[in-house]
Parts: C-alpha cells; sequence; structure tokens
C-alpha cells in the first residue's frame, strides 16, 4: 500500500462498487485480498462487525476517515481544520474515544491541525492498514462469520444478519455545522450511516 491508498483509485473508498456483478463471487473475493474486500461496501460492513467483536473497529473506521480526509475538497481553511481535528479528536489525541494504536513516529502533533494538509493522516493510516491486513484481515478470512457469509452466497441466501451499522461517517458538512463538538458529538458523526442491507 502507498500513503494514497492501495492504487490511488476512487475505488479505495469503500462505498464504490467493486465491479463483481455476481453477488457470490463479491463475497468470495473478499479473501482474495484485503484490498478487494475494502472495495466492497458490504464487505466492509461485515469485516467491520468481525472488528467490533473483537472490540477493534476503531481501526477501519479511522482508516476511513483517512480515506475520506485526504479526497475532501474543502471551500476554507477552517472547514480543512474541523475535519482534521474530528479525526484527531476522535482517534489519536490522548483522550481519544476512539484511540487508534500506533507508534510515536506515526502520530499527527496536535499543532499541526493550525496547517492541515490532505495527507496529514498517512503514516497513520498506513501503519493502521498493515496492522489489519496481516492481523484482523487474516482472521476474518478464517472466521465462522465469513463462512457464514460464503455458504449463503454459495447457497443463494441472504447474509446472516448482524448488529451493526456499516462503516459510512457523515458528510464534513456535518462535522462543520455542528461547530465545536465534544469528543462524544464526534465520535456520534463518525459513526453515523444509513443501514444498508447485503441482499443476495
Amino acid at each position: 500500500m502507498t500513503a494514497r491508498g492501495y492504487g490511488g483509485s476512487s475505488s479505495s473508498l469503500p462505498g464504490t462498487p467493486g465491479g463483481d456483478a455476481d453477488p457470490a463471487n463479491s463475497v468470495l473475493r473478499w479473501a482474495v485480498s484485503f484490498e478487494k474486500l475494502l472495495e466492497d461496501p458490504c464487505g466492509v460492513s461485515y469485516f467491520t462487525a468481525f472488528l467490533k467483536s473483537e472490540v477493534s473497529a476503531e481501526n477501519i473506521l479511522f482508516w476511513q476517515a483517512c480515506e475520506k480526509f485526504r479526497k475532501i475538497t474543502p471551500t476554507s481553511l477552517d472547514e480543512l481544520k474541523a475535519a482534521a481535528r474530528a479525526i484527531y479528536n476522535t482517534y489519536l489525541s490522548e483522550s481519544a474515544p476512539e484511540s487508534v494504536n500506533i507508534d510515536d513516529a506515526a502520530k499527527t502533533e496536535e499543532k499541526d491541525l493550525e496547517q492541515p494538509t490532505p495527507d496529514m493522516f498517512n503514516k497513520a493510516q498506513t501503519q493502521i492498514f498493515k496492522l489489519m491486513k496481516m492481523d484482523s484481515y487474516r482472521r476474518f478470512v478464517r472466521s465462522p462469520l465469513y463462512q457464514r457469509c460464503t455458504l449463503a452466497s454459495v447457497e443463494g441466501k441472504l447474509l446472516p444478519q448482524i448488529a451493526t451499522k456499516p462503516a459510512h461517517m457523515g458528510s464534513w458538512e456535518d462535522v462543520v455545522s455542528r461547530g465545536p463538538s465534544s469528543d462524544k458529538k464526534v465520535h456520534e458523526l463518525m459513526d453515523r450511516g444509513e443501514k444498508r442491507k447485503c441482499e443476495i
């Protein structure tokens, strides 16, 4: 993976169709590579559910937040600052409610939020990507959850229900319009998303 995602294409954001019209093949593609899983919004939802069961969903949520951040086109510096602070407060600050585990070299300093750049979270994002790919993803494709998804897709059935919201965030406009937010409010915004059914 490069610092600009895994290839720099628009498909690096979950929410972009993975390009496979056959639902059964779509589920099977999740095991081809971590990158393929991230291209499928349904796959991201199930991977997120798996991470929640391991109490590590903050990793995929942080990765998605960074993907969205580096692609936004803010209308003002204040808007970019608000987006950067939302990520920092939620995942990187000492009091972050969804703190991600990264080393000091990858951390963003709070002072950097005054002059934010689209790539300011790249080191941290890359580190979390590698952690998920080498650790959580490998367990996911061997998990009973993925096995149930595979069986259901091959049999032409609905995928098993999961008690989670897909890992989609609200818009940065929502972050800005709320103004200064507590960590709790920022967390609620980051975790918000419309419930999506993965119908097979």
